[in-house]
């Protein structure tokens, strides 16, 4: 399910190209914001909101960043497309089943694959939550922590690995499964902690899987909404001990 595209973008090259790019951007946009929230805490400028808001703005604002970066060229160059990134056609409601299902695929093999890991790997922990500098929220922290990492996350993230490298992977005439893998590995790496990496090579697998079948990157990020609103509600609303 991917769009044509000329010879000369394809092939070896194009696909460490565009790997590189993301990868590039991705530390581009976390550089340029942990500047410039140095640069603000140089100039002893004081917000009327708590450190845990400023942290969810500044997330916010490396999102969208990164988003425009990864874009940028290649929409100047016209490389891209809505098409070329997976919306190539409005929610529906096989989306919402599909990703019902990938959601409980997911779910299953992260069980299997941790249970052998702590097996092979005594000191494996598998129940420390990713470090997203901050572990409550409350109030208005709440609302803004839930849009920031159960809509504008997943939204950004299917973006720009499963739509755009994804698509741009299989549209320079890469095979699917070294395609996921790529996406899957970069996209574990991009989340720093390995043990979380793990979970979120596992979920990337599926989600390129649904990508692939579907042509859009929509029941996809259904999933990861789900995934991380999940994951949200036990770190945040319910105040599991993690």
């Amino acid at each position: 399910m991917t769009t044509a595209t000329p010879e000369a973008q394809t092939g070896w090259r194009w696909w460490i190209a565009w790997s590189l790019w993301v990868v590039v951007c991705f530390i581009g946009s976390a550089v340029i914001g942990a500047i410039g929230l140095s640069a603000l805490g140089a100039l002893g400028l004081k917000f009327p909101v708590s450190t845990t808001l400023m942290l969810l703005g500044a997330s916010t604002a490396i999102y969208l960043l990164m988003l425009a970066l990864v874009l940028s060229i290649p929409y100047a160059k016209k490389m891209v497309s809505w098409v070329s990134l997976g919306f190539t056609r409005l929610l529906n409601w096989s989306d919402i089943g599909l990703a019902l299902a990938g959601y409980i695929v997911y779910f299953v093999a992260v069980l299997g694959v941790t249970f052998v890991i702590t097996k092979l790997i005594p000191g494996f922990n598998a129940s420390q939550s990713q470090d997203l500098g901050f572990t409550t929220l409350y109030g208005a922290e709440r609302l803004l922590g839930f849009v920031v990492l159960v809509v504008v996350a997943p939204i950004v993230e299917e973006t720009i690995f499963r739509g755009f490298l994804y698509g741009k992977l299989r549209e320079s005439r890469m095979p699917m499964w070294p395609a996921i893998l790529t996406v899957s590995v970069l996209f574990g790496l991009a989340h720093g902690q390995w043990n979380v990496g793990i979970g979120t090579f596992i979920l990337s697998i599926v989600l390129c899987y649904l990508r692939e079948a579907t042509g859009s990157v929509w029941a996809g990020i259904l999933v990861h909404m789900i995934n991380n609103a999940i994951a949200f509600t036990l770190l945040f609303v319910t105040q599991v001990p993690h």
